[in-house]
């Protein structure tokens, strides 16, 4: 069965990827930069300084300096001439612009090497040398809790020896070289590579010469390599090592501007942070000096709203920044309001029950509202919440190697009102140890460790945590909540096992599980074109064609994208047969010459434990080229559009804007225009093409069925303006977010609001037929808005609408028996924050008699969701519609919603139907199961079926209209499954389900 990937698919592998980042935080042993614990020396807990005194940020820059020494040894022990060490920093006191740089320098002929002039931070040093893997300092190694550890704090003024770190052989070589955008080599760019197994090994970094090039020492295996250098953005790609990898960078754009508060007066000492505007990205930040001022660098172009916080304050940018290439946008103000200061002490049991935690964090949640806020801990376990808005919030609190704390009462902020003198005292958890290792003994580096709690909770991130092995195959998971678990094991280099472990956590134990996984296969895979040339930067999956193991999201076997040689490695797979496929990229699966979307592409290939399997994948060409040149309206050249070429489908049934789609989603894949507005997008294969031109954060132009080898000009016409008001019941809303949405070009953008009176404006917007959301808090209102070339639309009033809580019961769809454990959402079709991804209410999960609650619904029509993360993966799941009366106030009940459990359970594989359907042009569309392709020789193909019908019922089930759910369930069975199809005609057909092809 060949379908589009579902919502619920799309948003549980975006879950379950934020979970992995979310659920990290309590074990990491290296925080990101700006967000690491606060270190600095403080006086006592914070009672012994004035209010004032304690709210204000502290200036490390204003303390004494320390300083870091220690040797770089070998395995032997003896020193390592000449290594390149390095030491990231991090504290909530300084900003990126001041940590954002690694501070490196060269050990001596004996190994020896001292950092001087520190800032008191957390720290995290790196070593490498030329023929050794790379290390990080790990502050406990012989203490099976502490081992993975691998930051320190570092007081202000204090001198700390004794920072050894050991290299081991075997590091491999990176080559590559730094260029910019035009191709001009970039000298002095600091590279660093960094393993995808991130916590198993150092960062190496290294320096590009006069002509750009690079070359440094690393661990075998996949690695993200990263390239910064001043006057350019940040760049990174990915890569193989040993192996080649080259980095383009963009030259920078900033913004600057002032911090100023609602009398006008300027704010030194706010902490202005600038998030990124890709998914995931991470934000930069400054801190405000006496004349209030602020400037952030190294910006890719895009839109931002810098944001800003102080003691007592907090505020947004009225109107978003446009920045274009190399652009710098002065004088922007931001202007903060009053909010709260918060302060507590957390605690860790033992000795008077008064001592501190080191590495603590807290973390309040406002749910209704949608708002988060966090602090992290400094070395008396105070932690300090600066400008924390008015709320309803829900108190978590964590110290590393503790049992998380969800305090019972909600801390209520008021507007101006500091709370201070909070304590906490977390308890003592269970722990968990072990080693993995393969057959024969060698350790397991870098492999994956989860715990999924066996109890449903009302979060899906909820009693899970995970873990990484270090270079010896160790794990530690600390402070984990007593209870039934059952535990995952995954690597890039072995085969993870197929059925979780069950494993039993009690309060104070300490539980080893030492875990042996089988030896896994190689694949070495050639791609090459119908010319036999090798193609470069592809990636080569590899879709098992049988149950062989238990890999879950986010993990299979280890590789990287081809190399100059077409060739790549993927190491760690299980025995077993697979179908391996080339691809350009998410959306772009690369074909056989002669053959069309609807065809089956790749090869099988046998995979043998312990032994390499090679695979030669043929693509059609990929030396096409698209060239064009970008104008404005008056026709001169635009030098900083970003251009996309995406594919329009041949496959029966595709979506007639599923180019355009992608051409939204395709970040990674643009080029950007030279001084004369020219452009050529290469590497490309035959067929038609969709081709964006558009600047981040305004402005774009299409180009539709373009062929290969096309010249085309695409004109970007003048901007248009969106402006309106937000009305609530109780007036303006303080804060709340618009998002703008066209189902045609799949155009959209969102922009959050503060302290604006409920106005708002969203500029440099593209023509478009939009629909215009409001959120604010769990209420919405949505408008449809027409906009022309260069139109302005003021006037467009957003009455928020009512709340209310509503209930269900969901059934197995079979058996009529009550769904137990189901996670379940209710968020508004055109937008809303109502996931609560992160919400713990109980009552979000079905119950004994498989009903659910779930508060702070907004009115109007709304996606319901269920979905279970049970450790076995037989789950359940539905995606529906319904409609809430917009008048409805208090509880509406929804009624019974039936659900089917999958069939089969990973990782077996499911069955073949041989039929193709009809893809959806908008996902909050509920379009009927329509039939576009019988294969020729599928299971399909000799039945009374045919393109064109309707799918109405599988199995006696009904699959039509807001049931269209059922039917992925049902279709999910093994190989020899019968099943019987209703058409809408009133034909009955009877499947035998394939095996996969």
């Amino acid at each position: 069965m060949k379908q589009k990937i579902g919502a619920v698919a799309v948003l549980v592998a975006i879950a379950i990827a934020f979970w992995l980042w979310r659920s990290q935080r309590t074990h990491s042993t290296q925080a990101p930069v700006a967000t690491g614990s606060n270190t600095m020396a403080v006086t006592g807990s914070g009672s012994s300084a004035s209010l004032n005194d304690r709210a204000r940020r502290i200036d490390p820059t204003k303390q004494a300096r320390g300083s870091i020494a220690g040797t770089v040894k070998d395995a032997a022990g003896a020193g390592v001439p000449k290594a390149a060490v390095c030491a990231d920093y991090w504290s909530d006191d300084l900003s990126t612009q001041q940590t954002r740089d690694p501070i490196c320098l060269t050990a001596d002929e004996h190994g020896a090497y001292m950092f001087k002039d520190l800032l008191a931070a957390e720290y995290s040093i790196d070593a490498v040398a030329d023929g050794f893997e790379a290390a990080t300092y790990r502050p406990h190694p012989e203490d099976p809790l502490l081992r993975s550890d691998t930051s320190f704090p570092l007081a202000a003024g204090e001198n700390r020896t004794g920072i050894d770190l050991v290299l081991r052989k075997g590091g491999v070589e990176l080559t590559g070289t730094v260029s910019d955008i035009n191709g001009g080599p970039i000298a002095n760019a600091r590279v660093r590579a960094q393993n995808w197994d991130s916590e198993a090994a150092g960062a190496p970094i290294t320096t590009s010469d006069a002509q750009g090039h690079y070359k440094l020492w690393t661990r075998k295996g996949a690695i993200s390599v990263t390239a910064t250098a001043d006057g350019y953005a940040d760049g990174d790609e990915g890569g193989y090592a040993p192996g080649t990898v080259d980095i383009k960078l963009t030259p920078e754009s900033a913004i600057a501007g002032v911090v100023k508060d609602e009398s006008g007066a300027v704010v030194a000492g706010a902490s202005v942070t600038i998030s990124g505007a890709a998914f995931f990205s991470r934000s930069s930040s400054d801190i405000s000096d006496e004349q209030g001022r602020f400037r952030i660098t190294r910006l890719k172009p895009g839109r931002f709203k810098p944001e800003a916080t102080a003691a007592s304050g907090y505020g947004m940018a009225r109107d978003s920044v446009l920045l274009g290439l190399g652009q710098v946008v002065e004088g922007v103000e931001v202007v903060i309001h009053s909010a709260s200061y918060v302060e507590g002490t957390v605690l860790i049991p033992g000795g008077n029950g008064k001592q501190p935690c080191v590495h603590a964090s807290v973390e309040l949640e406002d749910n209704a509202a949608g708002k988060n806020e966090w602090g992290n801990g400094d070395v008396h376990g105070v932690v300090r919440m600066r400008g924390v808005r008015p709320g309803h919030y829900k108190v978590t609190v964590q110290c590393r190697g503790y049992q998380k704390l969800e305090v019972k009462e909600p801390l209520d902020i008021v507007q101006g009102k500091d709370r201070t003198g909070l304590q906490w005292t977390v308890t003592d958890g269970a722990s968990l140890v072990g080693t993995i290792t393969q057959k024969g003994g060698a350790p397991v580096v870098g492999a994956r460790v989860l715990l999924q709690s066996k109890k449903p909770s009302g979060s899906m991130f909820e009693g899970n945590t995970n873990t990484r092995t270090d270079e010896f195959g160790h794990y530690q998971l600390r402070g984990v909540t007593p209870g039934a678990y059952s535990m995952r094991v995954a690597s890039t280099t072995a085969p993870s096992p197929k059925i979780p472990f069950d494993v039993e956590l009690t309060l104070g134990t300490v539980v080893t599980k030492d875990v042996v996984l089988d030896l896994g296969g190689t694949l070495r895979a050639t791609v090459v074109d119908n010319d036999g040339q090798p193609v470069k930067g592809v990636d080569v999956q590899t879709r098992a064609m049988e149950s062989v193991s238990g890999m879950m999201f986010f993990f299979g076997g280890g590789g990287a994208p081809t190399g100059a040689d077409g060739v790549v490695t993927k190491e760690g797979l299980a025995a077993g047969t697979y179908r391996v496929t080339a691809q350009r990229s998410w959306s772009n699966r690369m074909r056989k010459p002669g053959s069309t979307d609807d065809d089956v592409q790749g090869e099988k290939v046998v995979v043998k434990a312990g032994e390499t399997s090679t695979v030669r994948l043929v693509v059609e060409s990929q030396r096409g080229v698209i060239t064009g040149n970008v104008v404005d309206s008056g026709g001169d050249p635009i030098v900083d559009a970003y251009i996309v070429a995406a594919r329009e489908s041949d496959a029966a049934g595709a979506s007639a804007t599923g180019a355009m789609r992608d051409a939204q989603w395709s970040w990674d894949e643009a080029v950007l225009t030279d001084a004369q507005g020219k452009f050529a997008v290469k590497e490309l294969g035959s067929g038609k093409y969709t081709v964006r031109a558009y600047r981040k954060g305004g402005g774009e132009a299409y180009a539709e069925h373009v062929a290969v080898g096309a010249t085309v000009t695409l004109t970007v016409k003048k901007t248009g303006l969106i402006e309106g008001s937000v009305v609530g019941k109780a007036g303006p809303p303080a804060e709340f977010t618009v998002e703008i949405a066209d189902r045609t070009t799949h155009f959209s953008r969102e922009e959050s609001f503060y302290a604006t009176n409920g106005t708002f404006a969203m500029r440099d917007l593209p023509a478009g037929n939009f629909e215009v959301t409001v959120t604010a808090g769990s209420a919405t209102a949505t408008e449809k808005v027409s906009l022309q070339d260069g139109e302005t639309k003021s006037g467009i009033v957003l009455k928020l609408g009512e709340t209310v809580t509503v209930t269900g019961i969901i059934v197995d769809e079979k058996t009529k028996a009550p769904v137990v454990g189901l996670r379940m959402m209710v968020s508004p079709v055109n937008g809303g924050n109502n996931m609560a991804w992160g919400d713990t209410s109980e009552n979000r999960v079905t119950d004994a008699k498989g009903r659910f609650t779930v508060d702070n619904v907004a009115v109007g029509a709304v996606v319901v969701w269920g979905f279970s993360m049970a450790p076995d993966f037989g789950w359940h799941g539905l995606e529906t519609r319904a409609d809430i009366p917009v008048t409805a106030q208090g509880t509406v009940d929804l009624g019974t919603y039936g659900s089917m459990a999958k069939r089969i359970k990973p990782p077996a594989v499911a069955g073949d139907n041989g039929l193709s359907f009809q893809q959806d042009e908008d996902w909050r569309d509920v379009t009927p199961l329509k039939v576009a392709r019988v294969d020729p020789a599928g299971p399909a193909a000799k039945l009374d079926i045919k393109a064109g019908d309707i799918i109405v019922a599988a199995d006696g089930i009904d699959v039509s209209g807001n049931r269209r759910y059922l039917f992925h369930g049902i279709m999910e069975a093994a190989p020899g499954t019968k099943i019987e199809l209703t058409l809408a005609r009133g034909t009955k057909v009877t499947v035998t389900l394939a095996a996969p092809k």
